[in-house]
């Protein structure tokens, strides 16, 4: 919610005064703080469905995997301390292999019988990966470290293999022993830490060519 930005601007203005526009960021004693149910419904949304296809691509299941962009989302187990978002709705499913976009990467009559029913995947099970960027939280607010942990555990257990990338120049460590085998620990600012990565990434993609 803030004006588009000009040539000469890196810093997004509010629409209705013109100033700088402030962070959506929640602080102590903030009286100005706007909450919007429609973004925290998505975000609830995305990690029941993130945690839904998680524990199905550790079952192999090979017939239907739960779109990330489904508005819908319904479930018959509990996702722990997430919120439940769940409704009577059908749950909008695609065929394995298909992405939210209708493009495919496997070729789904290659999984069906000669009757046309859905052949059983004999394949082992590929576990979902998950990476998980963390910058800049620190302790004085550590609601961001323990979101990210929480998470990281809760694919764990569905059966994912998760990474957690903490950039912090003071606190990369974490905080849970349980998440530490997970965790990737990097000493320094954002900005600096993200230009080293694109570097190194940049480099792993050139010798692949």
């Amino acid at each position: 919610y803030f004006l588009p930005l000009g040539k000469d601007e890196n810093w997004p203005r509010c629409p209705r005064c013109n100033e700088a526009a402030r962070p959506a960021i929640l602080m102590f004693d903030d009286l100005d703080w706007i909450y919007c149910a429609p973004q925290e419904r998505r975000w609830d949304r995305w990690c029941h469905s993130l945690l839904k296809l998680c524990k199905r691509r550790s079952r192999n299941e090979t017939a239907e995997i739960i779109s990330l962009g489904s508005s819908t989302v319904s479930d018959d187990m509990s996702e722990g301390d997430w919120e439940d978002v769940s409704n009577d709705e059908e749950i909008e499913r695609l065929p394995r292999g298909e992405y939210c976009d209708g493009t495919a990467d496997v070729d789904l009559s290659k999984m069906c019988t000669e009757d046309g029913e859905v052949a059983q995947d004999s394949s082992p099970p590929q576990p979902l990966k998950v990476c998980i960027l963390e910058i800049g939280c620190g302790y004085n607010v550590p609601t961001c470290r323990v979101i990210s942990e929480r998470l990281v555990l809760d694919l764990r257990r569905r059966g994912g293999l998760p990474s957690l990338i903490r950039i912090n120049p003071l606190h990369p460590e974490p905080d849970d022993d349980d998440v530490d085998e997970f965790t990737i620990s990097i000493l320094g600012r954002g900005l600096a830490s993200l230009k080293v990565i694109e570097a190194y990434y940049g480099e792993i993609q050139a010798s692949n060519r």
